[in-house]
């Protein structure tokens, strides 16, 4: 086709990825005890796998791996966008996402990104009880990829 292929990697804080996964799965469990129930029809059940924490943990680092393979050392081909930077400064990361496409970027365009970027980050390991040694086993995993560097239990640089 002649066009080039760019590779969109968007990173967000483990501890964040693995908890929503977690309380969808706990979701669909609620869900099932409504379908029992007679509460919900089949046709309004949601689609969330319960799984537990180990596999939720193994499946992330799934996808990290998947990450690394694609979006590292494709220089001009993949880059890897942080979604605390598009939280903090969406119009300085949509930026460097045009030029990374070499699409012209219109202050326009910026703007209107801007205002649809959510003004905080979502904590979702906050709405999740973790133990310490899951904490560390994620941190432990966490090493194997430089692009979580920059991510802990306790917040985002």
């Amino acid at each position: 086709v002649g066009i080039p292929i760019r590779i969109i990697c968007v990173v967000r804080n483990p501890f964040d990825v693995i908890s929503t996964m977690l309380l969808y799965a706990e979701m669909e469990k609620k869900w099932k005890e409504k379908l029992v129930a007679g509460e919900i029809s089949e046709t309004n059940k949601a689609s969330f796998k319960s799984q537990p924490f180990d596999k939720v943990t193994q499946q992330f680092f799934r996808f990290a791996k998947g990450v690394k393979e694609h979006c590292t050392g494709n220089e001009g081909r993949a880059i890897i966008v942080h979604n605390v930077d598009l939280v903090h400064d969406p119009k300085d990361t949509m930026k460097q996402l045009c030029t990374f496409l070499e699409v012209e970027c219109y202050e326009f365009y910026l703007q209107q990104c801007q205002e649809k970027v959510f003004s905080e980050l979502s904590k979702s390991r906050k709405l999740v009880k973790w133990s310490q040694e899951q904490i560390n086993e994620v941190e432990r995993k966490m090493k194997d990829y430089h692009f979580l560097d920059r991510y802990s239990f306790h917040g985002d640089s």
